[in-house]
């Protein structure tokens, strides 16, 4: 959501750096939590985010809920 929107962007971003998790070194591994899709919390806020968009609910509209710990 931080992005520039546009095509092509006004002001595009620049990618100076990028690193994928797994070619870090362990100590340096941020801890992720992320809710089990399968869990009923995360059913039950399914069910609701269906129940508000009603017959324009996708799947682009859910997001599982995901936290950086450390």
């Amino acid at each position: 959501m931080a992005l520039a929107a546009g095509e092509p962007p006004k002001v595009p971003d620049l990618m100076l750096k990028a690193r994928v998790l797994a070619d870090l070194p362990a100590a340096e591994r941020p801890k992720l939590e992320v809710m089990d899709p399968r869990g009923a919390a995360f059913q039950a806020r399914l069910a609701a985010l269906k129940r508000e968009k009603g017959a324009a609910f996708t799947i682009c509209d859910v997001e599982v809920p995901t936290r950086v710990t450390r």
